[in-house]
């Protein structure tokens, strides 16, 4: 069975418009705000559309900087002294398929300067989390971009519009050799990473789902960045903090705190809507079987989490649009998903924790 094309259709369309989902918008209101920025600082403006990879590190090296200011645990910098950004033969990138012919740029050399940093950072930030594997830059193949091509056109196919209002916000994708799929680190604006095993052992929609994913932390930075989603002072290191049941399956017990909950629920929500979406077309059957599987996970945790952001210990450290966030993509994305779910005859619910108490959910 197959879900209903009609609520894919809308689906796709709440996620690219209004407040939360138009990406030209946010784009336009994170340029207005780093423009305030380099003003007060007395410092360039960074560049607002790169023509070059070398342009769009340099960018991406600039915000990063100027987002450390705020940063509760800082890292190196991106940027390297006396090192030009506009020399094209000395430039470490090469063109990246990306959505809506926007530019963006693999990575390809990692020995150049930038390059150097841009891992020294990205290092620096997982042995800080604690990842203890082995990490480095790898160059990607023809096979590479085709399996990157191959999963937007999935996501092009499926979400045309919130793809168009996601994608392009990221300017690098840098792949990676380690045995983390895919990440977006916040020390590292506008890039997402992917490994070589991602690109060579999944499907077309594990990589556009995992290419959504990060550029969604893309899109939920500028979100936090231009709008109220936390309430003054809100911390990410105190406050509350909730379990994620379905971590102790896996061997670990994993708590999140306010912000990551909301960030969270924000990719959930999407990637419910893309399965939805994959479900609602005959383009994409052979992706069909794996994408009720997937729907069934993701629909789960997103409606436990928008449940979690209501807990009294919790909501009192949302801002006001941080609230209707929460509500928009429970009452707009969530709930239509299950209906959606149950064309396809699936039950969706969310993640059962009947059993809990609210004190092993919720620490204060």
């Amino acid at each position: 069975m197959t879900s209903d094309p009609a609520i894919a259709s809308g689906l796709d369309t709440t996620l690219s418009s209004g407040v939360f989902g138009d990406g030209d918008a946010l784009a336009a209101d994170r340029d207005t705000l780093v423009a305030g920025q380099s003003w007060a600082l007395r410092e360039n403006v960074p560049e607002a559309r790169p023509t070059t990879g070398l342009q769009a590190l340099g960018r991406v090296a600039e915000r990063a900087d100027r987002d450390r200011a705020g940063a509760e645990a800082s890292f190196s910098s991106l940027a390297v002294d006396g090192e030009s950004t506009g020399a094209p033969a000395d430039d470490p990138t090469g063109p990246s398929p990306w959505a809506d012919r926007r530019e963006a740029w693999f990575v390809r050399d990692w020995a150049h300067p930038r390059t150097d940093a841009l891992l020294r950072v990205t290092r620096q930030v997982l042995d800080f989390s604690g990842y203890a594997g082995g990490i480095d830059g790898h160059t990607p193949t023809r096979r590479d971009g085709e399996a990157v091509a191959a999963g937007i056109a999935l996501l092009e196919r499926a979400l045309p519009a919130a793809t168009r209002h996601t994608l392009p916000l990221v300017r690098l994708v840098c792949v990676l050799r380690c045995d983390i799929p895919s990440m977006y680190l916040t020390q590292v604006p506008e890039t997402v990473f992917v490994s070589d095993g991602l690109l060579r052992g999944h499907s077309a929609l594990v990589v556009g789902e995992c290419l959504l994913h990060e550029s969604l932390h893309e899109k939920y930075t500028l979100l936090r960045l231009v709008r109220r989603l936390m309430r003054p002072g809100q911390s990410d290191t105190a406050g509350p903090r909730v379990l994620l049941p379905w971590s102790l399956t896996m061997g670990e017990r994993r708590r999140f705190g306010v912000n990551r909950l909301l960030s969270t629920l924000h990719v959930y929500a999407h990637l419910s809507a893309l399965h939805v979406a994959v479900l609602a077309t005959a383009a994409h059957r052979e992706h069909h079987a794996e994408a009720r599987t997937r729907l069934a996970t993701t629909y789960e945790r997103g409606a436990y989490l928008a449940e979690a952001l209501r807990f009294p210990e919790v909501v009192e450290h949302l801002g006001p649009d941080g609230v209707r966030l929460r509500d928009w993509l429970a009452e707009d994305v969530l709930a239509p998903t299950a209906a959606a779910g149950a064309t396809a005859g699936l039950a969706l619910a969310p993640y059962p924790t009947g059993t809990w108490n609210r004190e092993d959910l919720v620490s204060v």
